[in-house]
C-alpha cells in the first residue's frame, strides 16, 4: 500500500472519530466546525488538481458544495482560506439558488 494512502485513510479515521465523538457529546458546532474544515480542505485539493477540473464528477460535486456554502455560509478563521475556497467554489459552478448579479 501506498504511504500516503496509508497515512491518508489513518488521519480520516482519527477525524470521523473525533467528529463522531463531538455528535455523541452533543456538541454539534465542535463537529460542524471540525466537517466544514474537512469540506475546505477537499475543496482546495480539488483545486489544484489538473485531472479533476474538467471532470464531470467533480464539477456536479463542487457545485453541490457551492449550493451548500451560499445557504450555509461559513468563514474558517484564515482569510487566505477562505478566499481560495471561494474562488474555487465560484469558478467551478453555478449555485442554483444564488441571486443574479
Amino acid at each position: 500500500m501506498e504511504p500516503s494512502v496509508k497515512y491518508a485513510a489513518s488521519a480520516g479515521v482519527a477525524t470521523k472519530v473525533t467528529v463522531l465523538d463531538a455528535l455523541r457529546a452533543g456538541e454539534t458546532e465542535k463537529a460542524t466546525t471540525l466537517l466544514e474544515g474537512l469540506l475546505d480542505g477537499d475543496i482546495l485539493t480539488l483545486s489544484m488538481l489538473e485531472s479533476a477540473k474538467q471532470d464531470e464528477t467533480v464539477k456536479r460535486v463542487v457545485s453541490r458544495a457551492a449550493e451548500y456554502r451560499y445557504k450555509n455560509p461559513y468563514r474558517s478563521g484564515n482569510a487566505e482560506v477562505d478566499r481560495m475556497v471561494q474562488r474555487t467554489l465560484s469558478q467551478r459552478s453555478t449555485p442554483t439558488n444564488q441571486p443574479s448579479q
